[in-house]
């Protein structure tokens, strides 16, 4: 795994700021995502990363797209980015915590929590082959899978923030970029 990266975690969406429950749907950014992504982009422009990764997801391609006008880099799709696949439970009101109670009960289609963190954690492995350091901009629970496998709290993601995730002293740790 590459010890050097950034994270951007997307932004509030049409189906996210309804309560829905979003994964696999394609809900794009409202217009405060976009403007989470807007100052994203702008906090951004002054470090250096060279490869921005993102879901194919709309509202993933979407904060790329952004961040790409203020910070020129090259665009990675990555299918394997996508937010954890819900089944039936997409586009319903339900609380994460009561999914995350049912996570022995899941509805048809729905993905384990097993082979979502396979397959996000391959992907960030695979991001060794781009150019570093690497952005990653993807939903919540992409991000809390990276988190959670190397030992950071998951407090640090918020919509819209950016943070530079890092080793040091052979720990790893972050910091939150602000203007």
């Amino acid at each position: 795994m590459i010890d050097d990266f950034y994270i951007l975690q997307i932004g509030d969406t049409e189906m996210s700021s309804k309560g829905l429950v979003v994964g696999h749907k394609d809900s794009p950014l409202n217009d405060e995502g976009r403007k989470e992504a807007q100052e994203a982009a702008k906090i951004l422009a002054g470090h250096e990363f060279a490869a921005l990764c993102h879901s194919t997801q709309k509202r993933a391609e979407e904060t790329a797209h952004i961040v790409a006008e203020e910070c020129p880099c090259r665009l990675y799709p990555m299918e394997k980015l996508k937010d954890r696949g819900w089944g039936e439970w997409e586009s319903q009101f339900m609380s994460m915590d009561e999914m995350l109670e049912k996570e022995d009960k899941l509805p048809p289609n729905a993905e384990t929590l097993q082979a979502f963190r396979e397959r996000v954690l391959g992907c960030f492995g695979q991001s060794m082959n781009y150019p570093l350091p690497v952005l990653f901009v993807c939903d919540e629970a992409v991000l809390q899978v990276l988190c959670s496998e190397i030992g950071l709290d998951d407090s640090i993601l918020i919509p819209g923030q950016v943070a530079h995730v890092f080793k040091q002293l052979g720990r790893w740790t972050y910091k939150a970029l602000l203007r």
